[in-house]
This record gives structure tokens, C-alpha cells and sequence, in this order.
């Protein structure tokens, strides 16, 4: 039977920004391998489209009319956020990335044990600026928060690069959700060996990847 998270994730991925369009090509590309748990772990390389998850999510929330609890990069950077800056990201002014990172998670799991509506939780490199020690700590956390979420936690979302972290939610039997062109497994990617990118090509495709979402968004604007 499958679990509400995957059927939310499948709703998810159910969109023009992953199919193919004339020339064979989709925007975003991405593999669902079904778990049994509420936790769907995001990975894949840079600019490959990963980012985009957490919009259609959101806006996936709003349409089901659930809470979208969201912990990510663009919520550090977003200026706009005022208090929310203060008190879910901590200030890096004078405290590290480290220590904001841990306490987006612990205040995370604090926040949802404490919601009185159904939410989806989406965390977006929680690791960021730990240690590997710390990585896995994140993911001890986690671990933890999956196997003993509330009832209305309705689906725990997880992008990370970090293996260290991974590697502590292999036993929540996650939904494993790859964002790349060839398929891979949990254990494929856990095992795949660091091939040094050249930043250059880096940043072209993640330039070419925004052209192409954005061609397809406005011709969506266009037809409606």
C-alpha cells in the first residue's frame, strides 16, 4: 500500500516540468524509488533541479490546503523575512552556519510536534555549513523525528548532498527521490565515487536548466 507520502510526491512530480517536451527532453528529470516511511530523501547533482522540488511542494501544500513547513537557502538569504530570520535561521553575523543549520532542525522537529493542522515538513540542506559529524548528527535527528513523527507530520522531506547524513536514514525505508538523468538507488548513489566537476560547466548548466523551466513556465502562462 502506498504511503500518503508517496502519492503526494508522485502528485508532485506529475507536472510539465518533468515530461519530455518535442525534442525529448524535460525540463527537470528526476527517479522515485517507493519507501514505506512519511520520509522522501531529495538528492542529485547541482543544477539539476532540485530547488524546484521545494516550489511544487509548497504550492502542492496550499492546493491541498496543508501547512508547508519549509527550512531552505532562500530563507537565509530572503531579507524580506524580518523576524523569521532571527528566530528560525539564527543570525550569521555572529553565529556560524554550523550552529544556525542545527538549530533550523531541532526548532524544525519542535515546530511540527507542536502544529494542530496537517503540514509537510521540507528541510533543504539542513546540513549545511556542519562537519560530517555534524551531518550525521542531522541525520540521527531526523532518523528519530521519522520513526516517531505526530500524526499530522503528513510527509518529512530531506535534499541534502551529504552521505554522512543519508547514511542515518537508511533504516527510516525512505522514498528515494534522484534528481538526474541516469537512475540510480540509494546505495548506488551512496557508493558512487567523487569525480571532481568542473565549477564552469557547473554553472552553464544550472544557467541552461533556469532557460528551460522558465520557457516552459511562460508557455504555460501563455495558454492559460
Amino acid at each position: 500500500m502506498k504511503t500518503w507520502a508517496q502519492t503526494f510526491t508522485e502528485d508532485c512530480l506529475d507536472t510539465v516540468l518533468f515530461a519530455k517536451n518535442r525534442s525529448g527532453v524535460a525540463p527537470v528529470t528526476a527517479h522515485l524509488v517507493p519507501g514505506h516511511s512519511a520520509l522522501v530523501l531529495v538528492v542529485g547533482e547541482n543544477a539539476s533541479g532540485k530547488s524546484i522540488l521545494r516550489r511544487i511542494v509548497s504550492q502542492s501544500c496550499k492546493n491541498k490546503k496543508i501547512e508547508c513547513l519549509r527550512i531552505s537557502m532562500e530563507g537565509r538569504q530572503n531579507t524580506y523575512a524580518g523576524l523569521g530570520l532571527s528566530f528560525i535561521y539564527g543570525n550569521e553575523e555572529y553565529i556560524s552556519t554550523g550552529h544556525n543549520s542545527a538549530c533550523t532542525v531541532v526548532n524544525g522537529i519542535y515546530n511540527c510536534k507542536k502544529r494542530e493542522r496537517a503540514h509537510v515538513m521540507f528541510w533543504d540542506e539542513p546540513d549545511l555549513g556542519l562537519s560530517e559529524n555534524g551531518a550525521a548528527g542531522v541525520g540521527v535527528a531526523i532518523a528519530a523525528f521519522v520513526k516517531d513523527k505526530p500524526k499530522l507530520t503528513r510527509a518529512i522531506f530531506v535534499c541534502t548532498h551529504s552521505r554522512a547524513l543519508v547514511r542515518q536514514l537508511e533504516g527510516c525505508k525512505p522514498h528515494f527521490l534522484y534528481f538526474g538523468d541516469a537512475p540510480k538507488t540509494l546505495q548506488e548513489w551512496l557508493n558512487e565515487p567523487i569525480v571532481p566537476r568542473d565549477l564552469r560547466e557547473l554553472i552553464n548548466a544550472g544557467d541552461a536548466r533556469r532557460t528551460m523551466v522558465q520557457k516552459t513556465l511562460d508557455k504555460i502562462k501563455v495558454k492559460k
